[in-house]
């Protein structure tokens, strides 16, 4: 079987090799292209001695990596991976061209000159068994570029490099199997340890990136597919894409990233048409501070037309998935658990939000419209699960919530439980605008529904919701102070308030 064939067929016959390569036999060696000799003498080696086999065993599980990838690619059905075959089998040899395996040479000149021929002839590079050392490889080419690895090549980021590969205005770049190390890398906030800029169709599939100082993919005025890669240990971002246009992000394996998971950003409030959707994304920190730019699983600036579905999100410093001034965006059915801000953010001047069928499980607040003032509203808040919310940074009002929306918005459908201020929340002080909540159970909250009483407030509706285990099903607010009592039942209510049809348990 041939480096290129990804199948189901090649991940079994891989994962079958276990036993082969534990007794010495030469099985994994044919799957992957290694030559049968060497994988019988590491078997040997691995009879003979504890700590080879260990080092077998790490070899044979960085296998096993690489094909799941493979096939998370294959899975989310992108034209990427079904050409990968194709790419394959018009390859030409990294060695044949001058780029051979050693840790201890820098081959940065010998890859760019590899790449740029196998470009010209219309060919994909074929990287070699073993660790290429490069850095700074800067390609401006007008033709395709293709990249296929191995399971048991690696290309590692030279000391000192600002990035280890970056294509510009190449029509295409296919990255297929690429395990990088750029733990060497030179510390940017900025650069991206592959950088690809002005690239119409990017197809990177099945590729690890472990270790990067700056993002680990940066992709600006580009679009294509990202799927099935593994990317860890970054100090900025797994993926920042700027000004890209319809970027599709899925099934990839994101953790232990400084300031942020997925990054679809525009310079400018336009269409992006991203999808980002099936990946799993953990421990997202925010190193470089900051008040909700950095620290988000999955955050959108300026985009419109993007769409945040059925991702795994963990362990974020702030938010799961936050959208900041971006019109026109679906955030649906994602898992968001153990976040430290609000788990969903829609914030600043954005235009049309649907919040649809998420759950969320522990964080300081769950949902979030916000920002009347700067012009955000229209959105829809539907079939949503949020519970277990506690603040944690002592701002009063700001934490503690489970729904909270101030302009043209509807809130339907949902259940909240255990939201230690309030279950949802209308308005923020002076900036309410017809807002309605019906058909929400909420459950062991202190207070039901907060509803801003302001003077001068705009129209709220609490409608046909169900109430249990609150001290107050309704009451009215003024920004984080409450200033009425139970106002379900109440004879006299504000004249912007509609009542009706509630019951409390």
């Amino acid at each position: 079987m041939s480096d290129g064939k990804y199948g189901e067929e090649g991940c079994i016959s891989r994962r079958a090799a276990l036993g082969a390569l534990l007794a010495g036999g030469g099985v994994l060696g044919m799957a992957s292209g290694m030559p049968a000799g060497t994988v019988r003498a590491a078997g040997a080696a691995g009879q003979g001695a504890a700590s080879s086999a260990q080092a077998m065993m790490d070899a044979l599980q960085r296998v096993l990596a690489a094909e799941e990838g493979m096939m998370l690619a294959r899975e989310s059905g992108m034209a990427a991976v079904n050409s990968a075959g194709v790419a394959c089998a018009d390859a030409v040899d990294a060695h044949t061209l001058g780029v051979f395996a050693d840790p201890l040479r820098d081959q940065s000149q010998q890859l760019q000159q590899a790449l740029e021929q196998a470009a010209q002839r219309g060919r994909a590079l074929r990287l070699p068994p073993g660790e290429v050392v490069a850095g700074d490889v800067v390609l401006q080419t007008r033709a395709p570029v293709r990249i296929i690895g191995s399971v048991a090549s690696r290309l590692t980021c030279r000391a000192g490099a600002r990035h280890l590969l970056q294509v510009r205005g190449a029509p295409q770049v296919q990255l297929h199997g690429v395990h990088v190390d750029g733990r060497q890398q030179q510390p940017d906030d900025e650069a991206g340890l592959i950088t690809l800029l002005d690239v119409a169709d990017a197809q990177v599939a099945g590729c690890i990136i472990d270790g990067a100082n700056g993002h680990g993919l940066r992709l600006e005025r580009a679009g294509g597919v990202l799927a099935g890669n593994r990317i860890r240990n970054v100090a900025q971002s797994a993926v920042f894409a700027l000004d890209c246009r319809s970027l599709q992000v899925t099934h990839n394996d994101i953790a232990e990233c400084g300031n942020g998971g997925i990054l679809v950003w525009q310079s400018a409030k336009r269409h992006d048409g991203a999808l980002v959707a099936h990946n799993r994304i953990r421990r997202i920190r925010a190193d470089a501070g900051g008040t909700g730019q950095n620290g988000n699983g999955v955050n959108v600036f300026r985009g419109a037309g993007v769409r945040v579905v059925e991702n795994d999100i963990a362990e974020c410093a702030y938010s799961a998935v936050r959208n900041n001034s971006g019109d026109d965006v679906l955030i649906a059915r994602n898992l968001c658990r153990r976040l430290g801000e609000v788990a969903i953010f829609v914030e600043f001047s954005f235009v049309n939000a649907v919040v649809s069928g998420n759950l969320v499980d522990g964080a300081v607040s769950g949902i979030s419209i916000t920002n009347m003032k700067e012009g955000g509203r229209r959105a829809v808040v539907s079939g949503n699960i949020v519970r277990d919310l506690v603040p944690k940074r002592g701002l009063p009002g700001e934490e503690g919530y489970g729904i909270a929306a101030e302009a043209d918005t509807t809130i339907i459908g949902n259940v909240v439980e255990r939201a230690a201020i309030c279950g949802i929340a209308l308005g923020w002080g002076p900036y309410l605008r017809n807002v309605v909540a019906s058909g929400n159970v909420v459950r062991a909250c202190p207070v039901g529904v907060a509803v801003s009483v302001v003077k001068g407030v705009g129209r709220a509706g609490v409608v046909g919701n169900m109430f249990e285990q609150v001290k107050l099903a309704v009451a009215g607010f003024d920004h984080a102070r409450r200033v009425t009592g139970e106002l379900l039942g109440a004879r006299r209510l504000p004249a912007h308030l509609l009542l009706s049809a509630n019951s409390r348990g």
